[in-house]
């Protein structure tokens, strides 16, 4: 009785190896590919995994700001559908020095520079799945 258990043991681990083996196959044919060296001599190439990595790309629509530098008001154009629900003005030590809510604005939205003084700022663009950064300066 310990044979038949034991050899059945075996041959569900041979069927396991078996199937391991095919899935092997399968992604080599997959992922290889011929390649041909100067000579014409035509040679496949070992398997290999293929992984894609990366940023998504930004929509077509983008967001426009100007002008840059910008002296009393800095305009911040929307086009007819985003997702951005809050506009972040942010100084350099980062504190936000204005911030209001834009959700549903399109077209362009003046943004009133003049409590703010000389010097370098972030715009920050926050949306329900991201935020967008962008510099500008005030005059």
């Amino acid at each position: 009785m310990k044979s038949n258990e034991q050899s059945n043991e075996k041959l569900g681990q041979s069927n396991k190896k078996q199937g391991q083996s095919n899935e092997k196959q399968r992604k080599a044919i997959k992922n290889s590919g011929e390649v041909t060296d100067n000579n014409g001599c035509v040679s496949e190439s070992d398997p290999y995994d293929v992984t894609f990595v990366g940023i998504a790309d930004r929509s077509t629509e983008t967001i426009n700001f100007w002008p840059n530098p910008a002296s009393d008001i800095l305009n911040v154009e929307f086009p007819t559908s985003h997702d951005v629900v809050q506009l972040e003005v942010l100084a350099a030590d980062g504190r936000v020095v204005i911030k209001s809510s834009v959700l549903g604005a399109s077209g362009v939205t003046p943004i009133n520079l003049n409590q703010l003084s000389s010097g370098m700022y972030v715009l920050r663009l926050l949306s329900t799945a991201n935020a967008e950064q962008y510099r500008f300066v005030k005059n």
